[in-house]
């Protein structure tokens, strides 16, 4: 009984300071102003927008919006935005064919190759990746 009890006990604990590492600050705010937005569901740009964001959720999209006291706000300068894309076919992990993948190359290397590529793909506008 006390063994059930105390692995059950360890179990809650241990998700419990899990979770709390992982944890996002939602009380930041970006303001990004001055922007045209595709949402991908209508056909005409919404031009002349400011986005608002907290934490990592979209909060309020519209003309002349505020932010709180200290939060960063960005000029998008007549820029568009448009919604992450997402990439079903990527090859993150493959340079060469496929007998030097198994054979030649170094698996950190490709691992560390990956992680750049990766980057590149996020400055492409790609925020999810199938490898």
């Amino acid at each position: 009984m006390f063994r059930h009890t105390f692995t059950w006990l360890f179990a809650i604990v241990a998700l419990t300071v899990s979770t709390t590492g992982v944890a996002q600050d939602t009380s930041t705010q970006v303001l990004i102003t001055n922007v045209n937005i595709f949402d991908g569901t209508n056909e005409q740009l919404a031009l002349g927008q400011d986005v608002l964001v907290e934490g990592n959720l979209i909060k309020q999209v519209g003309q002349g919006l505020r932010a709180i006291s200290g939060a960063t706000t960005i000029d998008g300068g007549g820029r568009t935005l448009i919604p992450g894309l997402i990439e079903a076919h990527a090859h993150l992990s493959l340079h060469g064919d496929l007998f030097q993948i198994r054979n030649e190359q170094n698996w950190m290397y490709i691992g560390a190759k990956s992680g750049v590529e990766a980057g590149r793909m996020l400055m492409r506008g790609f925020t999810t990746a199938r490898d």
